[in-house]
Order: structure tokens, then sequence, then C-alpha cells
């Protein structure tokens, strides 16, 4: 069984088998998710301590003998007694028994008074943004606001995507309003293909906003080849699980999935009421 395959098979059987086999809380709170709202994320100060070796060491040596590759990066302890939060390498997760015989797929929620709190989300936002933080700033093509902006936003973005274009169009308005945006880029088809050429051509410009703008606005560059991260940021955006184009992620690492007209994009970063 491959791992796609076992994914597939734990989010219906997998999920079944745990949920008799806990019982108790976490049964109830796989109920809570089913039928209540999602609240945000929370930011993280820090990851979760590390399970104890001989739990780590249980769970690798059980899952070993499945003969499903599991690429283990992290083994998190979780708030919930007997249940441990197993990161792949692909940014996935499962939550496995202590000694690795019983995994689930899927996210851990903490059941909350104001609704769900996603803890494997708050997770992935702190490692992205310490990936965002890694960055060279002069590897992004950036669209600052005038004075100290009040949210950036990191815009993985192909140039021949229509929404893409859409979202570049209101860049003097999310300015306006404070918005910094960071472009990297994302060429849909990949590695060498003329998405790819166009947005060397636009990182290999003297002036990069204004063939970014000119791309956008479907325009044309000539071919232009020199030392870039666009083929980094297409490998970083695959990392962070980028599936389309414009996906933003703000710089506390949450993410925002596709375009948002100016005011609404506001009220997502709390910058004013959400409509």
């Amino acid at each position: 069984m491959n791992l796609r395959d076992f994914f597939s098979f734990t989010s219906i059987a997998g999920f079944t088998e745990l949920a008799k086999r806990l019982r108790g809380a976490f049964a109830t709170l796989l109920v809570l998710i089913a039928f209540s709202p999602l609240g945000n994320a929370q930011s993280l100060q820090s990851l979760p301590p590390e399970a104890s070796m001989e739990v780590q060491a249980s769970i690798k040596a059980h899952l070993a003998t499945t003969g499903t590759n599991f690429d283990i990066k992290h083994i998190f302890i979780t708030p919930m007694s007997g249940v441990y939060h197993v990161e792949l390498e692909d940014g996935r997760s499962l939550f496995s028994s202590p000694d690795g015989k019983y995994l689930i797929a899927g996210d851990l929620y903490q059941a909350q008074k104001n609704g769900m709190l996603n803890l494997s989300e708050a997770i992935r936002n702190f490692q992205r943004k310490g990936m965002f933080e890694e960055l060279v700033n002069e590897d992004t093509i950036n669209f600052s606001p005038k004075g100290k902006p009040k949210a950036t936003l990191y815009v993985f973005t192909d140039v021949d995507c229509g929404y893409c274009q859409k979202l570049h169009n209101d860049v003097a308005q999310l300015n306006e309003r404070g918005i910094e945006l960071r472009y990297l880029a994302f060429p849909r088809q990949g590695v060498g293909s003329p998405g790819y050429n166009k947005l060397v051509s636009a990182w290999c410009a003297k002036d990069r906003q204004s063939a970014m703008t000119k791309l956008k606005r479907r325009g044309k560059l000539a071919n232009a080849n020199c030392e870039n991260p666009v083929q980094s940021q297409y490998l970083l955006g695959q990392k962070l699980g980028v599936g389309g184009t414009p996906t933003m992620f703000t710089a506390e690492g949450m993410t925002i999935p596709g375009y948002m007209p100016p005011e609404a994009l506001a009220g997502r970063l709390g910058l004013e009421p959400k409509l």
C-alpha cells in the first residue's frame, strides 16, 4: 500500500476504527468537529513537546512493518491523552496510539466555547512562519505601502492566472489599506514551462515591479536568464501544499486560499470590519 492509498483508507475505515476504540472524549470531539463551526487557528510561540524516545521508537517500529513508506519528521505530544501527532515530511499529519497500531489521518481540534480550534493548523502556521522569515527580502517582488505595513502577505503567483491578474489590479487599493504584497513564483505548469520562463524574465528584470505589472496585464517581456529563485520558490510552494494561484499566507503563516476583494481581504486580516 502506498501513502496516498493509506490516507484514502484511513480517512474512512481508520477514522471509524479509531473512533470506536478511543471512545469517550475523543468520540465526543469527533462529533463536535462534524457539527460545529470552525474557528481560526491561533498562533503558537513554540512547537509542542516531542514524544518520549520510547513512544517515538514504538510508533516508528510498528509503522515500519506496514509496508507503507512513512517519512516521519516529528512526533509530538497532543493535549489528548494517549494520542500522538505524527508529522510527515510532506506536511501531512497522522494521529497515532502510543504503539503505532491505530492511526487516523486528518487534523486535531479542540472544542472551545466560541467554536473549534484547529491545533494541527496552529502547528503548521508556526512552521510556515519560520519558512517565510528565512526568505531573503531581495528574492521576493514586493509591492509595499507608504510607511510601515500594517500586514504582509506572501503571495504565490502565476502571471497567466486570471485571478492573479485580478489581485494585481487591486495592489493600489491594498497598499492604501496598509497591506504589503510579497510575490513568490509558482508557475502552475511547472519548471521549464512558458509561465516559468515569464516569471524568470520578471525576476531578471531591472525593474521587477514594472515587469511583473506588465506581465499581469498580459504584456510581453523578452526571455531573460539570470540567477533567480523561481524554481526554489516553486518547490517551496509545493512543500507548503500550494495547489493553485493565487495562494496567500500571512506573516504568521496562516493560509488565505484564492482571490478576495480588497475590503474582504482587509477584513480577513483584521484591518477592517469583516463583511
